[in-house]
């Protein structure tokens, strides 16, 4: 079922995903003083991750049924 996925490619794309998210997130709360920074970070890079997971099944799916 999953014989076709780039695992390695795959995980280097969910954890800079991740990680840009988080980032994006940590910085913008830093500014503006919140104090749960790092869990809104964290549910962000989350977000991002399952976003990308959903893309490359849906991706995978389409390129199953052409061929």
């Amino acid at each position: 079922m999953f014989q076709d996925i780039d695992w390695k490619d795959l995980g280097e794309r969910a954890i800079s995903t991740f990680l840009e998210a988080f980032l994006a997130v940590a910085t913008a709360e830093a500014f503006m003083g919140d104090p749960d920074l790092l869990k809104s970070g964290f549910v962000a890079g989350l977000a991002s991750v399952m976003s990308l997971l959903k893309n490359v099944l849906k991706n995978r799916n389409v390129n199953k049924a052409n061929k």
